[in-house]
This record gives C-alpha cells, structure tokens and sequence, in this order.
C-alpha cells in the first residue's frame, strides 16, 4: 500500500472529502485522486502539506505504513484534529496562504495601474480620431508648401 492510499483511508476515518481538501492545502482540483488512479508516490512536499496540516496523523504511518494511524495525544501539537465540519489550518499554511494573496494583490495592483495607463492612451487616440486628426503628421505632410486650395486655383487662372 502507498501512502496515498493511507492518506485516502485517514481521509475516510475521519470522513473528510479528498475535494475538500484540495482547497484547503492548495492543491490543484482532482490532484489527489489522479495520484491514486495512477498510483503514484507522494513527494517531500506533499507529505510535509499533509502531515502540516493534519497534526493528528502519523508521519510514520503515512510514509511506512508502520504503526497507528494517528498520532498519540500527547504527540498532537494541535488541540482537537481536524474536523469536515471546523477545518483548522497550521500556522505555516496560514503564512504561505496569506504570502500567496499578498502576491496577487501586488499583481493585481500593478495590473490595475497598466489598465489606467492604456485607458488614458486609449482616450487620447479617441479624441484624435473624433477630431478627424487620425494622422496628424501625415496632414502636416501634405500641405507643406501648397498653402489653401484657393490659392493654387487662382494662381492657375491667372
């Protein structure tokens, strides 16, 4: 048995849904049973997410299989485990979360500020066209040295 069949049986016993947790420690949706479809070996860092999060499983038993399932009493450094009904973050989950939505929030500040900018830029090039100045170098161009059209009229006449 891998341990990603030991987590989906600590997931049961404590009637916990693997979609639930998926939100919770930040994985990916359907991330956990592609894991156990393929059967595949959890890494460092998921096994540290679970074993973070979950403080009443037993890392031993996780990665071996060897021993209970859930830690002693006085092993938990949380003081009930956690429940479908009242999930309870560790602390260094809260952090990482917490980095992650400051992250966005910058990125989304400075997207914001890209925004402004090109609506102004985007305002300005309305006004030119409402105007009928689409180009106005190209009409600078061409009536460089003909001056009104009246007057070459009248200097053809003459």
């Amino acid at each position: 048995m891998k341990a990603i069949d030991r987590f989906y049986e600590y997931l049961a016993e404590k009637s916990l849904k693997p979609t639930a947790i998926e939100k919770i420690i930040g994985l990916s949706n359907g991330y956990l049973s592609a894991q156990k479809k393929r059967s595949a070996d959890m890494g460092e860092g998921m096994m540290l997410k679970i074993i973070d999060y979950f403080r009443d499983i037993n890392p031993l038993w996780l990665l071996t299989g060897e021993g209970p399932m859930l830690r002693a009493d006085d092993m938990t450094t949380s003081p009930s485990p956690p429940s479908a009904d009242t999930p309870m973050p560790s602390d260094a989950v809260l952090l990482r979360l917490m980095e992650k939505i400051d992250e966005k929030d910058i990125k989304i500040d400075h997207l914001q500020s890209e925004l402004r900018q090109q609506s102004a830029e985007l305002a300005a090039i309305k006004a030119q066209f409402s105007h009928g100045e689409s180009h106005p170098e190209k009409h600078k161009e061409h009536h460089v040295g003909l001056g009104p059209s009246e007057t070459v009229k009248h200097a053809i006449i003459e």
